[in-house]
This record gives C-alpha cells, structure tokens and sequence, in this order.
C-alpha cells in the first residue's frame, strides 16, 4: 500500500503533471490548465484551517494519486457539506490502489467531521474513472444520490 499523506510544496511538480494528465484525459480536457491554481492549493491545503483537504498516495518515492476535497456552506443555509474536487491516481498505478482510495476516503470524512460538515458528497464525473470506482464508492456506505448532466457552451 502506499503511505498516504498531506502534500508538501516539494511535492507540486508531480501533482501538477498528474493534475494536468487528468484534465487533459477527462471530461474536463476543454477547461484548461493553471499550474498557478495547482500551487495555491497545495499552499492553502498546509494551512490547518483552509477549506481544503489534499492528501497525496505515495509509493517509492513517486505520487502516484491524489484527493482534493472542498469543504463550503449549502447555498441556502449556513451549514457545511464537503465534496470531492478531484480523486486520481496515474493511469499506471492503479492496480491495487484500493486500500490506498479507502484510507484516503476515511480521512476525508474525519476531517469533514472535524469541520463540522453535516455531509460528505462524493462524483464520478470525469468519465475516466474506471467501474471498480463508483463500486468501491458504493460499498464505503456512499449512496447515488442524483444524476450530473453536462454541456459544454
């Protein structure tokens, strides 16, 4: 298993090379790239009190994956949910990575807890996740909840 962790900035050519191959190969391959953003979040993420979670999987060295995640209010109250930015590991380490994802997730949802989010929303959106993921998804207790629809204008 990798060693999960909470990123450094050393850490930022890697995940800007393994976030800018998700979103060239997504469904998100139109909306463009900022290494500038790339590095604001790590930065924002070391800061204990940011709105944003970021762990990185780690294996011999190399990031291999990562998990963004967001914490804001609901557009009509004052109360919190927490959501997924991105869950991606690189397209040649993904075997074997699912104690990996579920450690991350668990993390993901004491620090939503410790935050105070009333709920933790995960997606499949980028139309390159493979089918173990919505499963693995599914069978950490998540339920479907909706459906994304998308067009580009």
């Amino acid at each position: 298993m990798a060693v999960i962790r909470r990123p450094v900035m050393g850490d930022f050519e890697q995940l800007n090379d393994l976030g800018r191959w998700f979103q060239e190969n997504s469904a998100y391959k139109n909306c463009g790239w900022s290494e500038k953003k790339c590095a604001s979040i790590i930065l924002s993420s070391l800061n204990n009190h940011s709105p944003y979670f970021f762990r990185v999987a780690e294996k011999d060295g190399e990031v291999i994956g990562m998990f963004i995640g967001l914490i804001t209010e609901y557009f009509f109250s004052e109360n919190k949910i927490a959501m997924d930015q991105v869950v991606c590991f690189h397209p040649d380490k993904r075997q074997g990575v699912g104690k990996s994802l579920i450690k991350m997730f668990k993390e993901f949802e004491s620090w939503a807890k410790s935050n105070e989010a009333l709920e933790v929303c995960i997606g499949v959106t980028d139309g390159i996740a493979g089918d173990g993921y919505p499963k693995l998804i599914q069978r950490l207790g998540y339920k479907e909840a909706g459906t994304w629809y998308k067009r580009e204008v």
